[in-house]
């Protein structure tokens, strides 16, 4: 929890504390915030995840917290499966348009049709990151990334069906560990079983835990893995009575059985939800008719809503479920006491990565996807593309409601301003008391097959991206009367920019500046190289009968690069501030491909911090 901190008194001493705060000259724009002394102990992983902002599409927003309540906790349902059980690609969203008559016909044998066969996994709409095959390491690299940024304390697989996907497994720990190695607080990693689950648990045991090789990674509740099991599964009494020992078992809690407050539940179909002692799970729609391609009131789409004002209640609210309104609803379970029976400790949220569901035909003949059907009709959190989906507006929503459940609200600390001269290995760098820290490895090459095991109407594809080339791994930022400063260090030696516009961009939102209408909701300023004088060029994001362009202002940055460090020097002035607190929202990205392509920032070369997510200085 918190230590108490001493405050600063601004009456009477008003002046002096604002000058301090911002170097104002005599026309000082007052600062709106009473000011603490930053006492905590934050390692520089901490501190970058207490100082992500961020506005979503629909302008709801999420700033800096103060320190983790070491009292509560979000885990995460997630899938291993792509890959593993997709003879090809087949895909909801597309079908709707294109051939809907193959979609919903249910025929079988020589009959079926080609582009929606009977039996086969269909995917809800198409992930941003592609039909990926759930062993690619671009893919897992950055879900580690996006899950560490947002908070996420630990993952649990699902393993219920009985195929333990150890392949898959093998490559995500890998992958967490080489970022966990990095000093970040990775999620941590659990079991869900259900079906056969005396067999299940020998063989997770077997390949997992037996040797004690992997006890860094797990999740445990009171000192002990978690694994979520059935025990009236089990024969042999003996071997469930060593698993009791070793693991801390939680019951397996199926949402159509009757509630059980010690088992552990993976989804809830009552609202508000269940409380398992102090465990809630938190989804984002729910499917208890059994068939989400049956759109009737018995399955809760996304934008479901029950109790929130300004929509219909009780209904669908199709156009609006971008809004993710269900899932909004479900977090405010967690929130109140009075909705849940009890404080909440552990929330459980359903889910990222399912995508798919199997098409099948049920007993009155119709087309039947039990789990999932398109992207109304479905509960993942991972991002589509903004175009053709929901693009990133679960995940942040998942942000922003960790933060509120599991965070202290933050408070706007004192800084101490600092001119930097750039280029000169200033010592005042090493007074500036924190760096916002990027993970090492993230910009990588992407060269990974998709996730059908042969070509179907959609293809077969080999996944490649290589627009990896400085990898950024940390940032500072200071500022004094005139200018900001900006210090971005990569992790071997900044590849020069030979012109090229994209290498090593800042894009910068003022957000105490009246009048903005950012880029991707968060920037106002984009810093990239334009010409050959040693400077960077500055523009505006401007929008014109709703499209948008950056537009150069006329005003130079300077910048240095050499061996791994690029400086900037910014005018206060060049963005918009003048004598303001300088309170920013930053991004630092190389090799981006489309600076107006906010789902490029979650993709191309790379971005710290990833996508939407920026930086947030002197809030």
């Amino acid at each position: 929890m918190a230590s108490k901190r001493k405050r600063i008194v601004l009456p009477g001493a008003f002046l002096l504390s604002l000058c301090l705060l911002a170097s104002c000259g005599p026309s000082e724009i007052p600062d709106p915030f009473e000011r603490v002394e930053d006492e905590r102990v934050l390692s520089d992983q901490e501190w970058t995840v207490n100082s992500l902002a961020s506005t979503d599409a629909f302008g709801r927003s999420f700033s800096s917290v103060s320190e983790a309540d070491p009292e509560k906790e979000v885990g995460m349902f997630y899938s291993l499966w792509h890959g593993s059980h997709e003879s090809g690609i087949y895909d909801v969203t597309i079908l709707k348009e294109i051939n809907p008559e193959a979609l919903f016909d249910v025929n079988s044998g020589n009959g079926q049709p080609v582009d929606s066969p009977l039996g086969q996994f269909h995917y809800f709409g198409r992930p941003l990151y592609g039909y990926y095959d759930s062993r690619d390491p671009w893919v897992l690299a950055r879900h580690c990334e996006l899950f560490t940024m947002a908070g996420i304390d630990y993952l649990v697989f699902d393993t219920t069906n009985s195929v333990i996907y150890t392949d898959v497994v093998k490559a995500l720990i890998e992958v967490f560990r080489k970022f966990a190695a990095q000093g970040f607080d990775v999620p941590k990693l659990a079991f869900y079983t259900n079906s056969h689950s005396q067999t299940t648990v020998d063989s997770l045991y077997s390949i997992w835990y037996k040797d004690g090789l992997y006890d860094d990674i797990w999740y445990k509740v009171d000192g002990k893995p978690m694994l979520v099991t059935r025990k009236d599964d089990f024969t042999d009494y003996d071997k469930l009575a060593f698993y009791e020992e070793f693991f801390t078992l939680k019951g397996s809690q199926w949402p159509d059985e009757r509630m059980r407050k010690e088992n552990f539940p993976w989804m809830n179909w009552q609202w508000p939800q269940f409380n398992h002692d102090g465990t809630i799970s938190v989804s984002i729609a729910q499917m208890p008719g059994y068939n989400a391609a049956n759109q009737e009131e018995s399955n809760f789409g996304r934008g479901y809503t029950r109790v929130t004002e300004g929509y219909k209640t009780g209904a669908q609210n199709v156009d609006e479920y971008a809004k993710g309104l269900n899932f909004e609803e479900e977090w405010m379970t967690a929130f109140d006491p009075s909705l849940s029976g009890g404080e909440v400790d552990n929330v459980f949220i359903t889910q990222w990565n399912e995508w798919m569901a199997i098409k099948n035909r049920a007993n009155n003949g119709d087309m039947q996807m039990v789990d999932g059907f398109d992207l109304i009709y479905s509960r993942d959190a991972e991002m589509t593309d903004s175009e053709t989906g929901y693009g990133d507006g679960f995940y942040l929503q998942i942000a922003r409601n960790l933060r509120k459940f599991a965070y202290e609200e933050g408070e706007h600390y004192f800084l101490e301003p600092k001119g930097i001269e750039i280029g000169k290995d200033d010592p005042k760098w090493s007074e500036v008391r924190h760096s916002y820290l990027d993970f090492e490895g993230d910009a990588m090459f992407r060269n990974y097959k998709n996730a059908a095991a042969t070509p179907s109407s959609y293809g077969y594809e080999m996944y490649e991206d290589l627009t990896a080339r400085n990898d950024i791994v940390s940032t500072k930022v200071t500022h004094d009367n005139d200018n900001v400063y900006v210090r971005v260090e990569t992790a071997e030696e900044v590849i020069p920019s030979a012109g090229d516009e994209s290498w090593m961009n800042l894009f910068i939102g003022t957000p105490d500046v009246e009048g903005r209408t950012p880029f991707a909701s968060n920037f106002d300023y984009r810093v990239f190289p334009d010409g050959t004088d040693g400077s960077m060029a500055v523009a505006r994001y401007e929008e014109s009968e709703g499209v948008g362009s950056w537009v150069k202002t006329g005003e130079r940055v300077a910048y240095v690069s050499q061996d791994n460090v690029v400086e900037y020097r910014i005018p206060r002035s060049a963005i918009g501030l003048g004598n303001m607190v300088p309170h920013l929202l930053l991004k630092a990205t190389d090799h981006l491909l489309d600076p107006l392509d906010i789902d490029d920032f979650y993709v191309s070369g790379d971005s710290a911090p990833i996508g939407r997510l920026a930086y947030e200085y002197a809030y």
